[in-house]
């Protein structure tokens, strides 16, 4: 669980994430984005090696924000890769929190990688808000 004084984690995989930085920090979260897959696998090599190295290490991300358009990259890639990553440093499973203007994907696909997921149109803001503070006041934050 949290520890008292710290904020959430959420890990934001976008293209273009500034508007989303500014939403999650302003539910008082706090949030590292990365816009790519290559800037993906750095991060979680980076809080990896923080699990491998240092005893008292900051809490892990308790949701993902996955955009499934990454430019030239897939959002479905960088889901399979956090799920990977998980299984590889022994962490539970969070939820990825699907964000897109799209909605004519395969959400079984979706489904495969994560049973808890949700997914949330760019049009709805206050969609996005209450699923983030549903996983707070949900109490599904995990530490590393």
């Amino acid at each position: 669980m949290i520890k008292p004084g710290e904020n959430p984690r959420v890990l934001i995989v976008d293209d273009d994430p500034a508007y989303l930085q500014d939403e999650v920090d302003a539910l008082g979260f706090d949030c590292t984005a990365v816009c790519d897959l290559v800037g993906l696998k750095k991060e979680l090599d980076r809080v990896k090696n923080l699990r491998e190295n240092i005893a008292d290490v900051a809490p892990a991300y308790c949701a993902y924000i996955i955009d499934l358009c990454l430019g030239s990259d897939s959002g479905f890639d960088a889901m399979k890769c956090i799920r990977e990553w998980e299984v590889e440093t022994g962490l539970d499973h969070m939820p990825f929190i699907v964000y897109s203007g799209f909605t004519d994907f395969d959400f079984s696909e979706v489904a495969s990688l994560c049973p808890n997921f949700y997914v949330v149109n760019k049009a709805h803001p206050a969609d996005f808000e209450a699923v983030l503070m549903s996983l707070d006041h949900a109490h599904q934050i995990k530490s590393l």
